[in-house]
């Protein structure tokens, strides 16, 4: 270990304690009495006693010089531990605000109406560009509201002669499709590394199951990603995206065109059972450090593997 090192782990100075300042004090007087007596005997006289005085006056000086350092060092341990409990205080009240803002947020996205939801996807998003330290879990969040149940909007709209429940069954769909483009679009733009300043890096995605209308995550980069039976409607955009772990499209369906153009797959593929219907799947240049898995998968006419790298089976 280094000099500098053994500095380093040198234990802090302890304070003097009480006993140690009276003890010193007892000490110091009892050597001024024991001067003025001596030299009372040995000397006599106005002199001596001036001198034995001097020293009885620099004796007593000297206690209280301890006594006042013993205070400094009282004051100074009281103003650290207060500093410590404002401090202690301080990160509670800081955690708590973020809880309540979490649980304020994740309540609204359970709200009837979009607008409600809409502003709970956006103080998520606000929150996790604070607070690193919540991103991954309000990803996860969003995840989950993208994985739940939806039914898009008919094509074409309810026409003037439909029912208003119709009418009202078209608008709260359309609305919904709004909420999910809206957190599709919040996960794409802070998972590209290019925008430095709001990038959450080492974030994964399990969109097991969902239903994602033309998510766009090229030139994202992500750990792990769970697209497993997931429903992609119109196009699918992977162009240019690093998956750092495993990525997982298996059974998924695409619906649209599904482009993976000079994407870095770092672990394993899975695309068993996919389903690309539609006009084409472009997996030109695509980079697959691990095993790229198409058994049984559904491909459309037109699936471009041109220069792809890795091992496809």
């Amino acid at each position: 270990m280094t000099s500098q090192g053994k500095q380093d782990k040198q234990p802090p100075e302890r304070p003097l304690s009480n006993r140690a300042i009276a003890l010193g004090a007892v000490v110091v007087l009892g050597i001024g009495a024991v001067a003025f007596i001596l030299l009372l005997w040995l000397y006599g006289g106005l002199d001596a006693i001036r001198t034995a005085t001097g020293i009885t006056v620099a004796a007593g000086g000297a206690v209280t010089l301890l006594l006042a350092a013993r205070r400094q060092q009282s004051t100074e341990e009281t103003l650290e531990h207060q500093r410590e409990v404002a401090q202690a205080t301080e990160r509670d009240a800081a955690e708590q605000r973020i809880t309540e803002l979490y649980t304020r947020a994740v309540d609204q996205l359970g709200a009837e109406k979009a607008p409600v939801r809409l502003g709970g996807l956006h103080a998520l998003e606000r929150l996790a560009q604070t607070n690193p330290a919540q991103r991954q879990t309000i990803v996860d969040v969003i995840c989950a509201y993208l994985r739940m149940p939806y039914t898009p909007p008919d094509d074409p709209a309810p026409g003037e002669d439909a029912s208003e429940d119709a009418h009202t069954r078209y608008e709260e769909r359309r609305q919904e499709l709004q909420v999910r483009l809206t957190a599709q679009r919040i996960l794409s733009a802070h998972l590209k590394p290019a925008a430095a300043a709001v990038f959450w890096a080492n974030i994964d995605l399990d969109l097991t199951e969902a239903h994602l209308h033309q998510l766009d995550l090229s030139f994202c980069l992500v750990q792990s990603v769970r697209f497993s039976r997931a429903e992609f409607a119109g196009d699918a955009g992977f162009d240019g995206a690093e998956f750092a772990g495993y990525a997982t499209f298996d059974e998924a369906e695409f619906a649209g065109k599904a482009h993976f153009y000079e994407a870095e797959f770092a672990g394993d593929a899975g695309f068993y059972g996919a389903k690309f219907a539609g006009e084409y799947a472009w997996f030109r240049e695509a980079k697959f450090a691990g095993y790229a898995t198409f058994d049984e998968a559904e491909l459309c006419p037109f699936t471009c593997v041109t220069n792809a790298e890795g091992s496809l089976m």
